[in-house]
């Protein structure tokens, strides 16, 4: 059986840690898409800025300012691979004069009249598309300012609100920084790597860097992310419960075992007992002996009753799981009840050579209960304080007034209870694990049972122990009361 459990702990393990595995490495997948989209909606937003800023200003850089008879065309304007640029002039009689450079190698000058009509215009450049421009190192500042606009606004766009930038550019050979230079610090100059073909900056090459920039694709991706971990958890949580159950099974079986053991030898006692005394008054000439006789019998009685009383027990705790338990409560003087029950018990502690000891000071003891639970309650702490005592046993009962309450204590000089057991001897059928050892009687009710009837009487139940130098059990109950009467007669 514990080989079987082992293994399903092995296989439960693997199925668990292959999820997560899994898991893990499609929401890993799922973030590297994400880190990849998201860069490219970067690169988008660089190349709407780069079109709008192209857009703004071709004109008013690439000619010089009303009044003057000249364009001015850099030849790093051109691509060889896109062809030439095609600048169109109009005057008022709405002749054209069209100019193509294929391959400019020198700046190109054209000079025109103006005299006729100031309009003129560039109407188109070959595939509508300028590759570098570059600029005044004067006005470059200005320019940049106009251009982080724009790229601010499609940044803002798809949700990004503060960044910073570097860029550099191979032909024109300059570096520069834009924006907050402390955020690039702070994210150790790891930005991400975009490519940007704007005219005012003359890059190849940009580094943008954002605050918590890592984040961003976790942020786009956390409706799955939030799912998979509640995935995981319940399925660990489950894969726990399991194995929580498991190991519970096993302790009952093994709980089951020991009640099956010690209920079989506890039974089998009495029974034997009182079937040697029948059998000794029916074979043998004992019943001429009246003395001897009546000794038997009283034996038999005892046993029968020593019988009767774990059958209650049994039934008891039964009852109480079916809540069928009913109590007949009465004014009950709970001294008389400990003292009642000291001299049911008594004639078994002389039998070991013990003593018990009642020292009942408080004023008011007066309860209301049921009289034959409770008495039972005091009875099997007795017996505890008996049985697991290796020498003499040394019982002392005391009682106190606290807070509106009876409080009874009962100390013994027994072994002891391991401080691991404190808290699991009040569940039914529990006993501290000996395995098929008989060298106490009971089966694991009587502290169950006694807790049970302290709860249904309001009152509260207390253990001090230490293994190797006694137990002291304490018990309370509230004191009766003018409104307790006036309940108890309705």
């Amino acid at each position: 059986m514990k080989k079987k459990i082992t293994y399903l702990f092995i296989l439960m393990g693997l199925a668990l840690s292959g999820i997560i595995a899994l898991q893990g490495y499609w929401l890993y997948q799922s973030y590297q898409q994400e880190a990849e989209r998201l860069k490219e909606e970067l690169n988008v937003a660089i190349r709407k800025a780069d079109e709008k800023f192209v857009g703004k200003t071709v004109l008013s850089f690439f000619i010089t300012p009303e009044g003057e008879q000249e364009v001015f065309v850099r030849p790093y304007l051109f691509d060889p691979k896109e062809g030439g640029v095609s600048i169109q002039i109009e005057d008022e009689k709405k002749k054209d004069t069209d100019i193509i450079i294929e391959q400019p190698k020198n700046n190109f000058q054209y000079n025109y009249s103006t005299a006729t009509d100031d309009r003129f215009r560039i109407v188109e450049r070959h595939k509508k598309r300028v590759i570098e421009l570059k600029v005044d190192p004067k006005k470059q500042t200005w320019y940049l300012k106009d251009y982080d606009k724009l790229l601010q606004q499609e940044l803002n766009d798809i949700g990004i609100t503060e960044f910073a930038y570097t860029y550099w550019s191979p032909q024109t050979k300059q570096f520069g920084v834009v924006g907050n230079e402390e955020l690039i610090d702070n994210l150790d100059g790891k930005g991400i790597t975009l490519h940007s073909k704007s005219p005012t900056l003359g890059a190849t090459k940009i580094q943008l860097f954002l605050p918590q920039q890592n984040q961003l694709a976790l942020n786009k991706m956390a409706i799955p992310l939030l799912g998979s971990l509640i995935l995981i958890l319940l399925t660990g949580s489950c894969f726990a419960y399991s194995l929580f159950l498991i190991f519970s099974q096993k302790k009952l079986s093994e709980i089951k075992s020991d009640f099956i053991n010690n209920m079989t030898h506890e039974f089998k006692t009495p029974i034997s007992t009182v079937s040697l005394a029948l059998e000794a008054l029916l074979k043998f000439d004992i019943r001429k002996d009246e003395e001897k006789a009546l000794q038997y019998l009283q034996i038999a009685e005892g046993e029968n009753q020593r019988l009767g009383l774990m059958v209650e027990k049994v039934l008891n705790v039964a009852a109480s799981e079916k809540r069928e338990l009913k109590l007949k409560k009465e004014n009950i003087n709970f001294h008389e009840l400990v003292l009642n029950a000291t001299q049911q018990m008594e004639m078994q502690i002389h039998e070991k050579g013990g003593k018990i000891h009642c020292h009942l000071d408080a004023i008011d003891a007066d309860i209301i209960g049921d009289q034959v639970h409770l008495t039972n309650v005091i009875y099997n702490l007795i017996d505890n304080a008996c049985k697991y005592t290796q020498n003499a046993p040394i019982i002392e009962i005391s009682s106190e007034n606290v807070n509106g309450h009876i409080l009874v204590h009962v100390k013994d000089n027994g072994i002891g209870i391991p401080s691991q057991h404190q808290n699991a001897i009040f569940e039914k059928f529990y006993r501290i694990p000996t395995g098929n050892v008989h060298n106490v009687k009971g089966f694991g009710l009587g502290l169950s049972y006694v807790s049970l009837i302290v709860q249904k009487h309001l009152g509260e139940l207390g253990l001090q122990s230490k293994e190797g130098q006694g137990s002291t059990f304490s018990i309370a109950f509230p004191i009766r009361t003018k409104h307790m009467n006036e309940t108890l007669a309705l």
